[in-house]
């Protein structure tokens, strides 16, 4: 079964309560499990489950084994006891053994964790501010230097001085399904063509962020999901640049999930992973309806174990791939050169390669930290042509350019307008 965490996405209901074996879970880790925000209810596969204010309790019909995620880590009330483990980890006594590396009780009963994560999810550096006009590891080499603000208006108590703690922070409610997702992709060796409206393959949240929802407090998010009509046309066989290009506002790439990805930063400059609140997944809408994540999206898929997959396409052409290396190990900022990415040998179209990708982490700026490849010559929603080109588009109030420069006023996704220079064009929420 995947666990998907729903991190604290309601308050507390009335009248909720933990029964049976979801109880002595609780019991056991309260500290950890958080409060029920609902009652126990059973998935189509005959799993039972039931959110809490820091994630996702389920029984398991393949074990009938009670665990605890956290997105990140898992509790499991096992045959030792209470125990846990990364979730990229699996026990030998789990039903369910895809999906992860399988560890020993021994190498992890209790806690802490099964093993020593390469980061800490309760302490990850914050990202604010961490823009330059040149690449450097850690940072965004960014075309737009000049940053008005919008997103969230309040900053949560997982947020503190200079760090961030993921397994604290709270997430839109919902579950909205999206059958009319459609993404498709060809390639004739030469050319990569993608075509996608921009529909998850999984759940979201519901937009945009209702007045009851917990979110609401922090980031009150008005916009709705709507579905786009867009085509990117990427080198199949990308090379590296002779020097890195800057990351505009707005898309900067693609998921497999058919979703498009924006840089690290909200409208204001600050670490977007952070302080916007989205969905359990990641996402959320801009004020054009363009679904989209900033961080790398526990919903796309990059399940087993060793090297991660192939998760989707940045606009140069290079691939991104999960933050797991050559031997499995998590992979951090300090694995991954400026642009987040680095040479190892590769999965590419069917065949085994040493070849430069980039790779999406939990550490900001989460997946490009600028272009290796050549500057795309086109963008996506919300983004304008860089360094220096035309053609930007913008959507909002206020329109957008599509003249030389891209320039004209833009919406920061709360209605008003904002605006930015030339080079850059549009820019998403």
């Amino acid at each position: 079964m995947a666990l998907v965490p729903a991190q604290g996405a309601a308050q507390t209901a009335a009248g909720c309560q933990f029964v049976l074996g979801f109880k002595a879970l609780h019991d056991m880790d309260p500290a950890d499990v958080g409060d029920c925000t609902d009652n126990q209810s059973f998935a189509s596969n005959g799993d039972a489950q039931q959110h809490t204010t820091k994630g996702l309790m389920a029984w398991r019909k393949a074990d009938n084994w009670t665990a605890f995620t956290n997105g990140y880590q898992t509790w499991i009330n096992g045959p030792q006891g209470l125990v846990n483990r990364l979730n990229t980890e699996r026990f030998s006594w789990e039903g369910d053994q895809s999906g992860g590396t399988v560890i020993t009780s021994s190498s992890a009963s209790g806690s802490p964790a099964a093993s020593t994560p390469s980061i800490d999810p309760t302490h990850l550096p914050l990202g604010d501010g961490h823009y330059l006009q040149s690449a450097k590891s850690g940072y965004i080499f960014s075309c737009q230097t000049s940053f008005t603000g919008g997103g969230a208006f309040a900053n949560g108590p997982w947020i503190h001085d200079n760090t961030w703690d993921s397994t604290g922070k709270i997430a839109v409610s919902g579950q909205v399904p999206w059958p009319d997702h459609s993404f498709s992709m060809t390639s004739d060796g030469t050319t990569r063509h993608i075509v996608t409206n921009d529909l998850p393959n999984h759940t979201t949240g519901i937009f945009p962020v209702s007045s009851s929802d917990r979110a609401s407090h922090y980031d009150r998010n008005p916009n709705s999901i709507r579905a786009q009509s867009l085509t990117y046309d990427l080198p199949a066989n990308p090379t590296p640049a002779a020097q890195p290009a800057c990351l505009g506002m707005g898309a900067i790439g693609v998921m497999l999930s058919g979703v498009v990805f924006y840089n690290g930063f909200d409208a204001g400059g600050r670490d977007a992973g952070a302080h916007e609140i989205q969905d359990v997944c990641e996402g959320h809408p801009d004020q054009s309806g363009t679904y989209h994540y900033h961080s790398m999206s526990p919903c796309v898929d990059d399940s087993g174990s060793g090297p991660s997959k192939l998760i989707g396409y940045a606009f140069d052409g290079f691939g991104i791939f999960g933050p797991r290396g050559d031997d499995g190990r998590e992979l951090t900022d300090a694995d991954l050169d400026e642009c987040h990415g680095r040479t190892s040998t590769i999965m590419w179209d069917g065949a085994s390669v040493s070849m430069y990708h980039y790779v999406a982490t939990h550490e900001f700026p989460y997946t490009l930290g600028c272009f290796r490849g050549a500057a795309p010559r086109q963008m996506g929603p919300g983004q304008g042509q860089a360094p220096n080109g035309g053609g930007g588009q913008g959507f909002g109030p206020g329109g957008g350019g599509r003249g030389p420069n891209g320039g004209g006023p833009q919406g920061d996704g709360q209605g008003q307008g904002f605006p930015f220079p030339p080079p850059f064009g549009g820019f998403g929420r």
